[in-house]
């Protein structure tokens, strides 16, 4: 069962195949996690960010598509950019998170060490993906489950509720840490350079 499958049975009772859905949101969340996760990888910090960025899109747009809805890609930019200005906040619940952050962008300003910290951020990065990907599927489920149309405002309402439980997002993001550890995070860079143009169009 996954991740989303019990937390949507009643919310969204309404959505057909409910339980196969929430297993495709779960895999399209793995997939991109990885893919931010190589974002790390990438040398320069500010990069990682617009990839960051492009990536989200995407992800939202395809859980979206799970759940028949439809969202402008603009919409779609505003909700990422939105939900990347939470990860501040993220990082000072998770504790460890901001402090590993902090060392990882001064290592890859360092040649010498700059592969410890791209790798660092990787799974960082891939962690802090993951708890967006989760956080915004649930507060799309509860929209839908409950009859209302999802727009860029009710989303973003229903996502500050999200946040809201620093409990769960630590949850999530230790959840993440394990479930993406020792991922090869170097196979998605190809998939990084893709989101980082569909953030740059």
């Amino acid at each position: 069962m996954g991740v989303l499958a019990a937390y949507g049975r009643e919310l969204a009772r309404t959505v057909s195949d409910w339980e196969k859905k929430s297993d495709q949101i779960d895999s399209l969340i793995i997939k991109h996690s990885c893919i931010g996760g190589a974002a790390g990888l990438f040398p320069m910090p500010i990069v990682d960010n617009i990839i960051m960025l492009g990536n989200q899109m995407i992800m939202y747009r395809n859980i979206n598509s799970v759940l028949g809805v439809s969202l402008a890609k603009n919409t779609l930019k505003v909700i990422g950019t939105f939900m990347l200005s939470q990860v501040a906040g993220m990082l000072a619940v998770f504790g460890i998170a901001i402090a590993g952050s902090i060392l990882g962008n001064v290592l890859k300003a360092s040649i010498v060490f700059a592969p410890a910290g791209m790798a660092l951020n990787a799974l960082i990065n891939a962690a802090i993906t993951y708890v967006l990907g989760i956080v915004y599927a649930r507060a799309l489920v509860k929209l839908v489950g409950s009859g209302k149309t999802p727009t860029a405002e009710n989303l973003k309402e229903e996502l500050k509720t999200q946040f809201a439980d620093k409990d769960n997002l630590k949850k999530l993001y230790e959840e993440g840490k394990e479930k993406l550890k020792g991922t090869k995070f170097s196979d998605f860079k190809n998939d990084a350079e893709e989101a980082k143009k569909h953030a740059e169009d």
